[in-house]
């Protein structure tokens, strides 16, 4: 027989697992910055159905804001002193900037996401998808962390990797893409960072001429690209033509390499090895051959 008496049952808990949240990292002017996966993941199939009595919104209309939000984000200060320091455009040209906005809107990331350090962990991730070089996306390190930027490089790849999964893993983006995004707004100056052809493809690391310059930062200068720079003739006078000529060239109106030795006049009359050895520093040559400034 059940009786009349009323049982308090215990309310069954239910145990919600909550994604902490994201270590923020200083950034290069010590502004804490950080990535924040969207809180309306899930929510994007409701949102996007038009109100009663509202008309639909226009979709153009707010890709057009998006595109427009990702412009100003450009004009960062310190986005525009990176741009400035990528002379060659190797990490940023402007099909890498627009696999940026395209990461962006794939991330469902509101236009008040659109930060300086989700720029630079969604550039990141676009150097890994297409360039085969990979160590000259390291520059980005000490642009997005800060001066301490080595102890901060794990936690950064992992934000990286939050956002790669906030885009389901679509990371690859299509040349037609990128064009279609370009096309938007193409007489932006963003839109002008062609890559020289001659720094296009990939060469193995034992055929590469250059030296890959190390992560300089904010503090640092662009480095000097022979190849987008070339010399011209370090001296075009000769015993038959003078410096009021109208083709000669000048020392001051060319550019100087910069593993070009300049010998003192006390040198050049004394043309011996040993004088030449106290000029480079007591005899130290660093194992390179001087033999053809005697």
């Amino acid at each position: 027989m059940r009786h009349g008496q009323t049982h308090s049952h215990p309310h069954s808990s239910v145990t919600v697992q909550v994604k902490p949240g994201v270590t923020r990292l200083p950034g290069p002017d010590g502004e804490m910055l950080g990535w924040t996966p969207c809180p309306r993941e899930g929510l994007a199939a409701e949102d996007s159905k038009p109100l009663d009595g509202f008309p639909a919104p226009d979709p153009s209309a707010a890709q057009r804001q998006e595109l427009e939000a990702f412009l100003r984000l450009l004009d960062d200060n310190v986005i525009q002193d990176f741009l400035w320091m990528d002379c060659c455009c190797r990490v940023a040209d402007k099909y890498l900037l627009a696999m940026v906005l395209t990461y962006f809107k794939r991330a469902s990331l509101l236009t008040s996401d659109y930060s300086r350090m989700n720029f630079f962990l969604a550039l990141y991730l676009a150097n890994d998808m297409e360039e085969d070089e990979e160590q000259y996306k390291y520059e980005i390190f000490p642009w997005a962390l800060g001066e301490d930027w080595r102890r901060h490089i794990p936690h950064f790849l992992s934000l990286r990797v939050e956002l790669w999964a906030q885009m389901n893993f679509r990371a690859a983006v299509s040349r037609r893409c990128c064009e279609e995004v370009i096309s938007e707004i193409p007489s932006h100056y963003i839109w002008h960072r062609d890559r020289p052809v001659h720094h296009g493809g990939a060469v193995r690391s034992y055929l590469q001429k250059e030296t890959v310059p190390y992560p300089t930062g904010p503090n640092g200068t662009p480095p000097h690209c022979t190849l987008c720079h070339p010399a011209h003739s370090y001296l075009s006078l000769n015993s038959h033509s003078s410096s009021s000529s109208p083709g000669s060239q000048t020392l001051l109106d060319v550019d100087w390499p910069q593993d070009l030795l300049i010998l003192s006049p006390a040198l050049l009359i004394d043309r011996s090895f040993e004088a030449l050895q106290e000029v480079l520093g007591n005899g130290e040559s660093d194992g390179q051959d001087y033999s053809c400034c005697l």
